[in-house]
C-alpha cells in the first residue's frame, strides 16, 4: 500500500517539475491595478493551478480573468497570481486599499476592502491560505471560490470570508478535488455549496493540453477546461460585484442578455443567474430529478411564504425552462 502512495507521489512530483513554466517570475509591476482603489471599487484575484505561470492564457483561471477584464466593469480590477506567490498577493491587496499610502492598512481601510479570490488546483488551496493570512490582518473577503482544490487544510473557511463555494470532481486517479468545505464560523461565513462535477463520461476538448496531462490528470484537466465550471464561477463573482458595486449592474446585464435565457438558482440563501441548459446539467450532476425539484419548490415555497430553500427552481422558472 505504501509503495502505491509513494509511486503516486513520485509521478505527481515529476509532472509538476515537467510543467514548470519557463517564464520570468511575476513581479508587482506586472499588475494592471491602479493603486490605491476608491472605497466602492472591487479587486479580484485568481490563483493559477499547478506551476502554471500567472499569464498562461490557456488555463481556466486566466481565461476567466481576461473575460472579466473585457467586460470593462466600472470599479472592478482583476489580476492572476501564481499560487506559490501569496506574498505578492498580500502586497497587491495592501497597496490597493492603502488609501493614505502609509504602507499599512488602517482600521477604516480594512473595513472598506472589497476583495474576491478564486483559484484552481493548488490555486484553490492558495485561496484558503491567503484568506487565513488576511484573517490575521483583520481584512475581510467578500467571496472565495475553489475549483478542484488540491492541498492541505483547504476545507475550513476562515471567519473573515463572507461567502465561499467549492467545485470539485472525484473521478481522477491521481488528483481528486476537496469534496467539502465548511465554515470555521457559520454565523460569519455562508457556504454557497459544494458542487460535484462528473467526468466519467463527459467529453471535454483537451486538444491544447499536453499528452502527459491527458494521461495522468484526465478528470482534473477536464474540469479546468470545462466551460460550465467557469460559467458558474463567473456568475457567482458577478453577483457579488453587482451587490457591492451597483454601477456595474447595467453592464453586467448587457453581457448576461447575450447568453441563453437566464433562470435563478437558489443554493442556500444565495442567488445566482445561469442559463436553463446549464441548470439542467448541474441539477443532474447533483443527482436531483426534475420531479423532486418541483416537489421541493412547492413544499419550501408554501412553508416559507414564497421564499425558497435548497437547490431548486421556482415554478415559473421551471415552466420556462422545462
Amino acid at each position: 500500500m505504501w509503495n502505491f502512495y509513494l509511486l503516486r507521489a513520485g509521478i505527481l512530483s515529476l509532472l509538476v517539475l515537467t510543467w514548470a513554466p519557463l517564464t520570468h517570475a511575476q513581479r508587482y509591476r506586472d499588475f494592471r491595478t491602479s493603486a490605491p482603489l476608491s472605497e466602492d471599487q472591487v479587486l479580484i484575484i485568481g490563483f493559477m493551478g499547478g506551476r502554471e505561470s500567472w499569464n498562461n492564457d490557456r488555463r481556466g483561471v486566466r481565461k476567466l480573468a481576461l473575460k472579466l477584464r473585457g467586460m470593462n466593469l466600472p470599479g472592478v480590477y482583476v489580476e492572476t497570481i501564481e499560487n506559490k506567490n501569496r506574498r505578492l498577493a498580500i502586497e497587491l491587496i495592501t497597496k490597493a486599499f492603502d488609501r493614505d499610502r502609509n504602507g499599512r492598512l488602517e482600521e477604516a481601510e480594512k473595513g472598506s476592502v472589497r476583495l474576491i479570490v478564486y483559484g484552481q488546483s493548488f490555486g484553490g488551496a492558495a485561496v484558503v491560505k491567503l484568506a487565513r493570512q488576511l484573517q490575521k490582518m483583520d481584512v475581510p473577503v467578500l467571496l472565495t471560490v475553489q475549483v478542484d482544490s488540491v492541498g492541505r487544510s483547504d476545507k475550513v473557511i476562515p471567519a473573515n470570508v463572507a461567502r465561499a463555494a467549492n467545485l470539485f470532481q472525484r473521478d481522477g486517479f491521481f488528483i481528486k478535488g476537496e469534496r467539502e468545505i465548511r465554515a470555521e464560523d457559520p454565523s460569519q461565513t455562508k457556504i454557497l455549496g459544494n458542487f460535484k462535477f462528473d467526468y466519467s463520461k463527459k467529453k471535454i476538448d483537451l486538444s491544447e493540453v499536453s499528452w502527459l496531462k491527458r494521461l495522468f490528470q484526465t478528470a482534473h484537466t477536464k474540469m479546468d477546461h470545462d466551460p460550465e465550471v467557469w460559467v458558474l464561477v463567473e456568475k457567482m463573482i458577478l453577483n457579488v460585484i453587482e451587490e457591492e458595486n451597483p454601477k456595474s449592474s447595467n453592464r453586467i446585464s448587457r453581457f448576461e442578455s447575450r447568453a441563453s435565457p437566464p433562470v435563478l438558482i437558489h443554493d442556500s440563501a444565495f442567488v445566482r443567474v445561469v442559463s436553463c441548459d446549464f441548470v439542467d446539467r448541474l441539477l443532474a450532476s447533483q443527482k436531483m430529478r426534475s420531479t423532486k425539484s418541483h416537489e421541493t419548490t412547492r413544499t419550501s415555497t408554501k412553508a416559507r411564504g414564497g421564499e425558497q430553500s435548497g437547490f431548486s427552481r421556482t415554478s415559473a422558472q421551471a415552466a420556462a425552462c422545462w
